[in-house]
């Protein structure tokens, strides 16, 4: 990792780093993250994923910014995405100070996810170095499984997608984009649908040997996984499908 700079400002001093590898962010953030493994599960997802399956570095950015009392602002990003944002304790100075470097480096980014709280100061920081207004592009909520309930599960069964699924997956997720701000082509659609199968992370209710309602695995943490991509056309809801499959 590269020590890019140390600033002082009053009795603060804050040190920015830039990780050449996943490993050694990993073994940086990690101890931090874990603390609170579901909150932070969208950046802990993703190194975890780039550990396993590297991409491009050019197209990665990892940093960090700690300050003297030990607090760590934490950066991801995989160009085209958002810039990703987490902090376990963080000071608004610090958010400062990032933004501040980003911007003298040159760096633009489409957007920022994280934490409500901290990408709205982020933001707001962003805008008083750039000009540019900001606005809420989508609010959403973790939910953490601790205990499983035991439900009525609806006729069918869940299976692993095949590739002879591939058309209908594409489509389902066509749907799904539509009640989201994610607007993704039929190509991409495709493509995305090939990609899950191939992962054998999709899976599908089927009742009397039709699929009826889609869900995902994504983003496995040390200790935990995220279900996302839940879907039931709309011909099918209400029969207790999605909340099947999710259980």
């Amino acid at each position: 990792m590269d020590e890019d700079n140390r600033e002082k400002g009053g009795l603060s001093e804050m040190n920015f780093v830039f990780y050449k590898t996943v490993q050694e962010y990993r073994k940086k953030i990690e101890p931090i993250l874990l603390r609170d493994e579901a909150k932070h599960n969208v950046i802990l997802g993703v190194a975890k994923q780039l550990d396993q399956n590297p991409v491009d570095p050019q197209k990665l950015l990892l940093c960090t910014v700690e300050d003297d009392e030990g607090n760590l602002l934490i950066f991801l990003r995989t160009h085209p995405h958002n810039l990703l944002i987490a902090a376990d304790c963080y000071r608004e100075e610090t958010i400062s100070f990032a933004v501040k470097k980003f911007f003298e480096a040159g760096f633009l980014f489409p957007g920022v996810t994280g934490e409500k709280r901290l990408a709205e100061l982020f933001a707001e920081e962003w805008k008083q170095a750039t000009g540019i207004e900001n606005y809420i592009g989508m609010q959403q909520g973790i939910y953490k499984l601790t205990k499983l309930k035991p439900i009525t599960v609806s006729e069918g069964y869940l299976r692993q997608a095949v590739p002879e699924d591939q058309p209908l997956v594409a489509k389902w997720i066509k749907e799904f984009t539509e009640y989201t701000v994610e607007s993704l082509s039929v190509e991409e659609c495709q493509e995305k649908a090939s990609e899950y199968i191939e992962q054998q992370s999709l899976y599908l209710w089927v009742v009397q040997n039709q699929p009826v309602s889609m869900v995902k695995s994504a983003r496995a943490t040390n200790n935990g996984i995220v279900v996302t991509l839940v879907y039931t056309p709309d011909i099918e809801r209400g029969k207790g499908y999605a909340s099947s499959s999710v259980y």
